[in-house]
């Protein structure tokens, strides 16, 4: 049987923060690492595109963790929450300190008080950024961390005492089976939305549903746990993102490229097929979802989606002056074809398939509600304020699943909790796979922190836990 002392399942953001914040809490720490695809760190982390939160000062420590707490609503647990915001300024030094990671730029996304969703200032998206140079170092700490890539977690072994003591591993290359013995066992695999029978079971009304998450987002990490009998939370609480671009080639595909938020954070807004503003651009994303769902005659707001509706399909204006600031995320999406460029608002009016004086008046409307501060939606920041006749990027867009809040309950130590809320010994979880953190709705740009700070004290607390 082989053996090692730490397992991490998964190499995502989360689970390659843990690996290498391991090497730097303990000298002599063996690691290995399990991926079931062909490449490591090549899972959702590495699409992230908007950004990765931190508190902008000690000043704004209360007003990052009110949005968040607002964000989560009624669902908020104010020890993880207080955990992750308290733990940002760290987690960004330690990317930009220990990774050299380009964090240099920053925008205010929906649902924020203040500028303080970093991304690189360079050409890469800053979930490509990270990854990277993450990866990069992991690879070179060959030593001491070993990389399975194939290598699917099929079981957790166990003690007679219910300790997790380890992994069992199928090569889906050759179909053998190993057992891999540890002392702690980390589990950083991800969401579900992949999963179909998942999402029917907790959430059937979103089953149809495109998605931009990868098919290898199916929920191993969480069913393995449950068979140890691991607790769940917010299972059914599922982000929709109110942007994913539809792909003019190929509409009805259902994996979508996520249309990020940053592009409303610089001046994007949103057009109803009538050419119509109907929302603040720049609210909440479980707001501008809703606000976009209703743009259907048949949706009733005060219930859940009705599965036999079709998504509507509304578009995003972008004044090209405005897009300068995130060029790299424009030629990319223009490359893909989601954005086509046009002139004045004949070109818009054109492209979205309404009167030119539609587009003329909402323009208009929205010129006037920046210069007086206010909208009749609540908007109270504008910024990229488009020229009646100025070039824009435009493209559909359609509400897209992007994240699973639920999922493995922790403490704020990383410990995976049994069904009678103690910690399950020997079994860690951060990132996706675990629940809790952001409550109904996660806060734009929270993602990536979660998986550094959760991965950084799930390292500390392992090399700190020695029962």
């Amino acid at each position: 049987m082989e053996s090692t002392d730490v397992v991490i399942v998964g190499s995502g953001l989360a689970g390659l923060t843990a690996a290498l914040s391991l090497l730097d809490t303990s000298s002599s720490c063996r690691v290995t690492i399990l991926e079931k695809d062909a490449k490591l760190g090549l899972g959702n982390s590495i699409k992230a595109s908007s950004g990765i939160n931190c508190a902008a000062n000690k000043e704004d420590v209360p007003n990052f963790r009110q949005d968040t707490m607002t964000s989560a609503g009624r669902g908020a647990r104010p020890h993880l929450i207080d955990t992750l915001v308290n733990g940002s300024q760290e987690a960004i030094e330690w990317l930009q300190q220990r990774l050299e990671v380009d964090l240099s730029s920053t925008a205010q996304l929906g649902g924020h008080q203040a500028e303080r969703t970093h991304r690189p200032s360079g050409s890469l998206p800053v979930g490509a950024e990270i990854m990277g140079k993450l990866r990069k170092a992991v690879e070179q700490a060959k030593e001491r961390i070993t990389i399975l890539t194939n290598a699917k977690a099929k079981k957790l072994t166990t003690d007679g005492s219910g300790r997790v003591t380890g992994v069992e591993y199928e090569n889906t290359e050759s179909k053998e089976t190993h057992t891999l013995s540890a002392t702690h066992v980390v589990i950083a695999t991800g969401g579900y939305t992949a999963n179909r029978d998942l999402l029917n079971e907790h959430r059937p009304e979103l089953t149809k549903f495109p998605i931009t998450q990868g098919p290898f987002s199916t929920g191993d990490g969480l069913q393995l746990c449950q068979e140890v009998q691991a607790a769940s939370v917010d299972l059914d609480k599922i982000q929709v993102h109110p942007t994913g671009f539809v792909d003019p080639k190929d509409p009805d595909n259902p994996n979508k490229f996520l249309c990020a938020e940053v592009l409303r954070g610089v001046g994007g807004i949103l057009l109803s097929p009538q050419g119509q503003r109907f929302c603040d651009e720049l609210g909440r994303r479980d707001y501008v979802t809703e606000q976009i769902l209703s743009l259907h005659p048949d949706h009733d707001p005060n219930t859940t989606w009705d599965a036999s509706l079709t998504l509507p399909r509304p578009y995003i204006v972008l004044p090209v002056a405005a897009a300068a600031s995130i060029s790299k995320h424009i030629e990319f999406y223009a490359w893909k074809g989601f954005l086509r460029k046009v002139q004045g608002c004949q070109g818009v009016a054109e492209a979205v398939g309404c009167s030119v004086e539609n587009v003329g008046k909402t323009l208009q409307e929205y010129q006037h509600a920046a210069k007086v501060g206010n909208d009749s939606f609540g908007k109270t920041r504008f910024i990229g304020v488009p020229e009646m006749n100025e070039e824009f990027y435009v493209g559909t867009v359609v509400p897209v699943l992007h994240y699973c809040q639920g999922g493995l309950a922790i403490d704020t130590s990383g410990h995976v909790l049994g069904k009678n809320g103690e910690p399950i010994p020997g079994l860690h979880a951060c990132g996706e796979v675990s629940g809790g953190v952001h409550g109904e709705n996660r806060l734009a740009g929270n993602s990536l922190l979660e998986c550094v700070v959760y991965g950084r004290i799930v390292s500390q607390t392992i090399c700190g836990d020695k029962k």
